[in-house]
């Protein structure tokens, strides 16, 4: 039955004053974007005017037009109520807000208690970049998403990345995670204003780039600014165009050091510094440009990028990961802070830029965007309409988890430094740990190359896998194998390991994550997405069985029906090793060595979770073994029915009684749902067809 999304009344509030235009941007495009949907799949858009923010209203005029109601919230509304009279609601609380109201998004810093109001969490960026940040704010923010991970309701985030940061900083979150990646929605007046008169009412040169970021310190400008002063000096002289605010709340003298260090670097003939434009006016200037710039050190979801996609220019950004899951067409990306890169890359490709605009490239970004808006606008509503579904009762966990065996497990593998790290938690042979810094260097890439032959050792690999290893530590083997597939990921327990990680992994390829996890499960991670996953020396030294359980459970949820698990442990052959059925107790199982394995038990672990034993070597004291994922495997509880394996006509007997009755359609539905998950194969095929029999009784 079709959704009447008409009939909802959503609150979407302003997020800030006028100091922070990434917010700004993001109402006004959600809002535009919402406004094109068909009538009955367009909510009533009610515009919500916070008290504190009041003085960005004229930022947001472009879409306050489509809004149904616009709603003024605050304790004492008098003073606006006299100048704006009728033609604004007003309510003093959030209780009688939501009286005219059934949702709230996005709400941001957790402004709103009410079940119903929709939390967005644009990045995690104090996690990466505390040195930005007062003490009171990291408290404040992690106070925030803890309480919002802890909730049962709605998060949402801008990017694939953000998300998989808040699943690694909160692995047991009970929360809704939900990625809705926005887009800029271009107008026709945007394309029908003449360009070269923008750029003349501010004397700019014919030539030039442009930044549109506010003068925030982790956008940094400073890179970029020595980059153009080197050029200069060697005769490559760059105009820069520069918009946005020009206050950081957080570094009030950072503007004062910007201009501080275009005088000293003598480019003041090159950096045009404009300040807040209207939109209409930054938008002329972008056309106009010969390419954006943007050097950002962390960021959500570009608005910079998306501007620079919906208008068809060529950009020139940062290489963080959401800059390269944002995908845009005519990027050029360039190590962060690296200013000896960006440099090297704009003697390149400078010569090659022409003054915009370019009518060829804007009627091809045009068609592109529309497509994008409306993709975001219909993801939206389908998020609200889940939203607003009864919650359902959370999946239990497969198997229950020895709490104590992760609280030890944890400790004993955090390190102190990255040597230790190294060569104490990763590398332990004796002879290695003696020798000098270079030679230990030397025989630890040794060793990653001899671990990643036997990982891969017997596999179909192919270069667009998605690969996950649990219990990666700093990165070992991740690095090293992202040169060879399309994503490689990486889970371990230990806040040491991620920390070191990031210092380890600074110049490897950005194909993936390394993420902290509970040490019991892959929350987080979404279901089917991984060709192989893999652990090597790490399950031994997991003292509980069903911790052991949990992983194998998790392991077949995130696989590909047909994805391969490889895995190395130790044998039993060690006195101190415990048994891999014990639970561990009396200390005995909190050493180093854990938990040693038989064959058998192996086997049947493979077994036991829907895995088909495709190689077991056991070479004392090591024993590796490769599962692939059966077809019959659905998410854990429901199994491909085997008489349809063995003989189709009977099971679609067996189907039709039970169509007669009216007790299949559920499952019809379900197995249909489901049947991306299997892989190709003869008994695929037979099923599709049944399928299509089914639907046909079923009408």
């Amino acid at each position: 039955m079709e959704t009447d999304f008409s009939k909802i009344r959503l609150g979407i509030p302003t997020l800030c004053g006028n100091n922070w235009m990434g917010g700004i941007n993001y109402i006004n495009n959600l809002i535009g974007a919402l406004s094109t949907l068909p009538t009955k799949e367009r909510p009533q858009i009610h515009f919500i005017i916070n008290e504190k923010h009041l003085s960005a209203l004229p930022l947001h005029r472009e879409i306050l037009s489509v809004c149904d109601k616009l709603i003024y919230l605050s304790p004492n509304p008098g003073p606006v109520q006299t100048l704006f009279g009728d033609s604004l609601l007003y309510v003093r609380s959030e209780q009688e807000l939501f009286k005219l109201i059934d949702v709230y998004f996005p709400d941001n810093f957790d402004k709103m208690q009410n079940i119903n109001s929709i939390k967005w969490i644009p990045d995690l960026q104090h996690h990466f970049l505390p040195e930005f940040f007062t003490p009171e704010e990291i408290v404040k923010r992690n106070a925030v998403f803890k309480k919002a991970a802890d909730s049962k309701g709605t998060i949402v985030f801008s990017s694939e990345s953000a998300k998989n940061d808040f699943s690694s900083g909160y692995p047991h979150s009970t929360a809704r995670l939900h990625v809705l990646h926005f887009f800029s929605r271009t107008e026709e007046r945007w394309f029908e204003d003449n360009p070269d008169k923008i750029a003349a009412k501010y004397n700019l040169p014919e030539k030039f780039l442009i930044n549109c970021n506010q003068f925030w310190k982790h956008k940094d400008h400073l890179t970029l600014l020595q980059a153009i002063s080197q050029l200069k000096q060697e005769g490559i002289p760059i105009p820069l165009v520069c918009t946005g605010p020009t206050d950081d709340y957080r570094f009030r003298d950072y503007m004062k050091t910007v201009a501080d260090t275009i005088r000293t670097l003598g480019i003041n003939d090159l950096v045009h510094i404009l300040g807040i434009l209207p939109r209409q006016e930054q938008i002329q200037l972008i056309r106009k440009s010969s390419a954006m710039i943007q050097p950002s050190l962390f960021e959500g979801w570009s608005t910079v990028v998306e501007d620079a996609k919906a208008l068809g220019k060529t950009i020139l950004l940062s290489d963080i990961s959401v800059h390269q899951e944002q995908k845009p067409d005519y990027a050029h990306f360039f190590k962060k802070q690296d200013v000896a890169g960006l440099k090297n890359l704009l003697r390149q490709i400078w010569p090659a830029l022409v003054p915009g605009p370019d009518s060829t490239a804007e009627n091809k970004a045009k068609e592109e965007t529309a497509t994008s808006v409306a993709r975001f606008a219909a993801e939206c509503m389908s998020m609200i309409k889940t939203h607003l579904s009864p919650l359902k009762k959370d999946a239990p966990m497969p198997v229950a988890v020895n709490e104590e065996c992760l609280r030890k497990e944890k400790e004993f593998w955090n390190a102190g430094t990255i040597e230790e790290a190294m060569f104490e938690k990763i590398v332990t042979d004796k002879r290695i740990l003696s020798l000098p810094k270079e030679q230990r260097i030397e025989e630890w890439n040794k060793s990653v190359q001899s671990s990643i032959n036997q990982i891969l050792k017997g596999l179909p690999c192919k270069p667009d896998w998605k690969v996950l290893e649990i219990g990666c530590a700093i990165g070992r083997l991740v690095k090293p194998l992202r040169q060879q597939f399309a994503q490689v990921d990486g889970v371990d327990i230990a806040e040491t390991m991620i920390s070191f990680s990031r210092q380890y992994m600074a110049d490897a390829r950005p194909n993936g994550r390394i993420v902290l996890n509970n040490g019991a499960d892959l929350m987080g991670f979404p279901d089917a997405t991984y060709d192989l996953v893999y652990s090597m020396i790490t399950f031994q030294h997991i003292r509980s069985a069903s911790v052991v359980k949990s992983y194998f459970s998790e392991i077949s949820r995130v696989l590909k029906p047909g994805g391969f698990f490889r895995l190395q442990v130790f044998d039993r052959s060690n006195p101190k090793m415990g048994d891999m059925n014990d639970e561990a107790e009396n200390d005995r199982q909190y050493g180093f060595f854990g938990n040693g394995y038989t064959p058998e038990q192996l086997r049947a672990l493979f077994d036991g979770f829907g895995f088909a034993v495709q190689d077991l070597t056991h070479t004392s004291p090591w024993i590796w073994a490769t599962g692939q994922k059966k077809a019959a495997v659905l998410d854990n509880t429901i199994r491909f029915p085997e008489p349809l394996m063995q003989d189709p006509g009977a099971f679609l007997s067996d189907v039709t009684r039970l169509v007669e009755q009216q007790q299949f359609k559920e499952a019809v539905d379900k197995f249909t749902a489901e049947r991306n998950r299997y892989y190709d194969s003869p008994e695929l095929k037979e099923f599709e067809a049944l399928i299509q029999k089914l639907k046909t009784m079923i009408k």
